[in-house]
């Protein structure tokens, strides 16, 4: 097996510290984010002092510069000669010895030039200083002063603050002009004046339902709502119903009284007894309510009551209806029927309704043995029983054997739909927690894995040629790995398989 040498790493560019290495110890910091553009090879050594220190000795840091030489005149690279031993450079520093040593002119005089709205020049052959004397460029603008009480000035300014072009323009309006003409209308209490000399005129005009009048000697504007023709009374009373019409700003523009007439046709449940127009009487009697009606005249008439027929006849409500027609009473039972007392039953009670509510505090039943699902010989209802309580809403709980799931029994809590329909919404139940000991049959399909603690693995699974171990009350751990791998600690001292590592810094 051939031997393997792995030295410390780190994805950043920091060097290693001495606490990061020992002697001899190699370490590379390959700069991640940078691709490596900063990655460099260290190695802890000693120095004359035998004090520990970092050297570093290589790395793509080096490589990269040494691999980018060129004979070119490129910035920031090692300069290399090319196949004829040559290299080009702009600027050559160096302390010369002889003649050279005082040049301080070049060979070919040089103009400096600016250009532009600023223009200067200035000529420069290295044996003295050149001074260039700078002017702004002329503009078409005449000097002069702009802008006074009577006139504005105009200006145009470009990009760099300079005023290109300037002008006077007069300010226009007033003397009866049609600009910056101001006016004012008169106003009780206030001078009627104009900016033009000539007093405005406001005129007002009456509109529908209003009346506009006006008084100059007080300047006086008197606003009053036009008249609508109605009679001012009181509309309506015990006889009579009030008529108006309103117009579209709300005003009653008519008003009348229509007398109040009851059509006898309309007395149709009981004896009523009203006063038309001219005063008579009405009734209107029922047929078979046992009374007769007599001494009917012009008001002031005492009418006569007499009993015809039986004096009372009363039912109970939720025990015995009473109802009469065409003088026959006929005795009935309600629809829902209470019994006031204790109700018990010789023989045998066969009850055909769709629902069986019993409102009782303790239930007995003699047989030990209750049957349910009597009718479901299709095995499509579900079997079972439950109960109705309150938390954060209306909840069921209780054991079933579900049909759609090979008649397994289930134990249920936190139920929100109702199982009225002797079928358990499944999809909406909770699986309730059962406190019992257990013995004998298969323990599968559980829903979950069983805990550490219970005595299980914490895992459904587990991975072939695994090594498991240990962790506490979690589920249990898996250790893989591939050929030729050692099984270790990790720095957190968890067991993994891999090859050997120098670690990282």
């Amino acid at each position: 097996m051939a031997t393997i040498i792995q030295i410390k790493r780190s994805a950043n560019v920091a060097a290693p510290t001495t606490s990061d290495l020992v002697e001899g110890e190699l370490a590379y910091s390959y700069d991640k984010t940078n691709s490596g553009a900063g990655a460099k090879l260290y190695i802890e050594a000693l120095d004359s002092g035998n004090t520990p220190t970092i050297h570093a000795i290589g790395g793509k840091y080096y490589t990269d510069k040494v691999d980018s030489a060129t004979s070119n005149n490129t910035a920031n690279t090692i300069v290399a000669r090319n196949y004829l031993g040559n290299f080009t450079a702009n600027t050559i520093t160096a302390t010369l010895d002889g003649a050279a040593n005082v040049a301080t002119r070049l060979e070919t005089a040089r103009f400096i030039n600016l250009t532009g709205n600023v223009t200067g020049s200035a000529s420069f052959d290295g044996t003295a200083n050149a001074d260039i004397n700078v002017s702004l460029a002329p503009t078409s603008v005449t000097p002069g002063t702009y802008g006074d009480g009577s006139i504005i000035p105009v200006i145009t300014i470009d990009a760099f603050g300079r005023i290109t072009s300037a002008s006077n323009v007069a300010i226009t309006g007033g003397g009866g002009g049609s600009q910056n003409t101001f006016s004012r209308i008169a106003v009780a209490g206030q001078a009627n004046l104009d900016a033009d000399g000539v007093t405005d005129t406001l005129t007002l005009a009456n509109t529908a339902g209003i009346v506009l009048t006006t008084d100059a000697s007080t300047d006086t504007v008197t606003f009053k709502l036009s008249n609508t023709g109605v009679t001012a009374a009181t509309y309506g009373n015990a006889s009579t119903l009030a008529v108006f019409t309103v117009d579209d700003q709300g005003r009653i523009t008519s008003a009348s009284n229509v007398a109040i007439t009851l059509p006898a046709s309309s007395l149709t449940s009981n004896v009523e007894l009203g006063t038309q127009t001219s005063g008579a009487y009405l009734a209107n009697l029922v047929a078979g309510t046992g009374i007769g009606l007599s001494g009917l005249g012009d008001e002031g008439a005492t009418p006569t009551i007499t009993n015809l027929g039986v004096t009372s006849l009363t039912g109970t409500p939720n025990q015995i209806d009473v109802s009469s027609s065409n003088a026959a009473v006929t005795l009935s039972l309600p629809s829902l029927i209470v019994a006031p007392g204790d109700l018990t039953v010789t023989g045998n009670l066969i009850i055909n309704g769709t629902a069986t509510t019993v409102n009782t505090v303790n239930l007995e039943v003699k047989d030990p043995l209750v049957r349910f699902g009597d009718q479901n010989p299709a095995d499509f209802l579900d079997i079972g029983f439950f109960g109705a309580y309150t938390s954060s809403g209306t909840k069921y709980a209780g054991l079933f054997r579900d049909a759609s799931d090979t008649g397994k029994f289930k134990l249920f809590k936190d139920l929100t739909v109702d199982p009225a329909s002797n079928v358990i919404d499944v999809a909406s139940l909770t699986i309730a927690t059962l406190v019992a000991n257990l013995t004998g049959g298969t323990v599968s399909g559980l829903s979950a894995n069983i805990n550490v603690s219970d005595g299980g693995t914490g895992r459904g699974t587990l991975t072939t040629n695994a090594v498991l171990y240990g962790q506490g009350t979690s589920s249990v751990g898996l250790a893989t790995g591939t050929s030729g791998q050692i099984l270790q600690l990790d720095v957190s001292g968890v067991p993994v398989f891999g090859g050997l590592d120098g670690g990282s810094y």
